[in-house]
Formats: C-alpha cells, sequence, structure tokens
C-alpha cells in the first residue's frame, strides 16, 4: 500500500437476508477486484467489504459495481479504518455488559445521529437503551427481554433504509480487519 491509500469497509445494507438480494462474497470480491480496488476481502455473509483505494470512493461508485455485477440495486455505507475506530472509542460503555445484546446502526451521510435518534420508536424503558454517536446509533436490549424490545419496529420506517446495523462483535471485528489488509 502506498503512503495515501486508505483501507475502507462497504457496509452493504438488506443483502443475504432472508433469501433476497443473494450475494455470494466470494463473487462479490472478484467483482471488485475486477472494478480495480486493492486488497479486496470480505467478512461473514452480511456484506462487509474491505478495501484499499487512495482516494476516498462514493456510495454511488461501490453501488454501481454491485448493480453492474449482481443486477441488485444495493445501498452502501462508506467507513474508513479511522472512521470505525472512533465508533468503537466513542461507544458508551454499556454496549460491553454481557447482560444486553447491542448493536451500532451505521447511517448514510444524509442522516444526522439526531434526526435518526428522533425517528426511531420510543424504546422500552425496561429493555432498550439508545445513545448517539459519530455517524451511528448505539442500542443496547436486556438479553432475557429482548422479545419485548421496541427497536425492531424502526425496519418498517423510511429512516431504516438510511442505516446498516452490525452487532458490536462486527463492528469491533471490522477495526481488526480495517488496520490488516
Amino acid at each position: 500500500m502506498s503512503r495515501t491509500t486508505q483501507r475502507y469497509v462497504a457496509l452493504l445494507r438488506g443483502i443475504n437476508v432472508g433469501g433476497n438480494n443473494k450475494i455470494v462474497m466470494k463473487e462479490l470480491a472478484e467483482a471488485f477486484r475486477q472494478a480495480g480496488y486493492a486488497d479486496v476481502s470480505t467478512y461473514i455473509n452480511s456484506g462487509n467489504l474491505f478495501f484499499s483505494a487512495d482516494a476516498p470512493p462514493t456510495p454511488e461508485a461501490v453501488e454501481a459495481v454491485i448493480a453492474e455485477a449482481f443486477g441488485l440495486d444495493i445501498a452502501v455505507l462508506i467507513r474508513s479504518r479511522d472512521e470505525i475506530a472512533e465508533v468503537i472509542e466513542r461507544a458508551p460503555k454499556e454496549l460491553d455488559d454481557p447482560a444486553v445484546r447491542p448493536d451500532v446502526w451505521f447511517l448514510r451521510p444524509s442522516l444526522s445521529p439526531e434526526s435518526a435518534l428522533a425517528a426511531m420508536p420510543e424504546p422500552h424503558p425496561e429493555v432498550d437503551r439508545i445513545w448517539t454517536g459519530p455517524g451511528v446509533l448505539y442500542t443496547t436490549r436486556v438479553a432475557e427481554l429482548a422479545s419485548k424490545s421496541r427497536l425492531t419496529k424502526a425496519v418498517g420506517t423510511k429512516v431504516y433504509k438510511e442505516m446498516s446495523v452490525r452487532n458490536w462483535n462486527t463492528t469491533r471485528k471490522l477495526l481488526a480487519l480495517l488496520t490488516t489488509p
């Protein structure tokens, strides 16, 4: 990698969920290599694509590669290694509580954390917690009461289409994978 080359992760929204928008990760990586991206790799089947680039890529450029290779209109959020590091650094300590199910809701740049928070369903006071962060919302659900969570109601909202959710463990793994190609 050259000095100006940086690592990025593209978070693909809504692929391989319930049999919809199926993309084989090996084929996704190959499509991006063919498109000229360097150090391409993927992590788990939910759409985490890593690559190196000399300039920050646009979501539209990444979306165009997916549309051409797979014929799918998939929304993409892109984060640099430093942005993922900041998300982890600024996370509330409650995400590490073993009694909760923690998630990070990554937001498209057009959606501020404050706007996203305002659009979320009212949290169940005994189950759900929500915090804002750098381009994200952090949420937890008490594990033994998760079926009572109101956060799942966000799935049907217009604002949900501007987000891509990763669990806390995956978010931390993203940083590790961004650190070493």
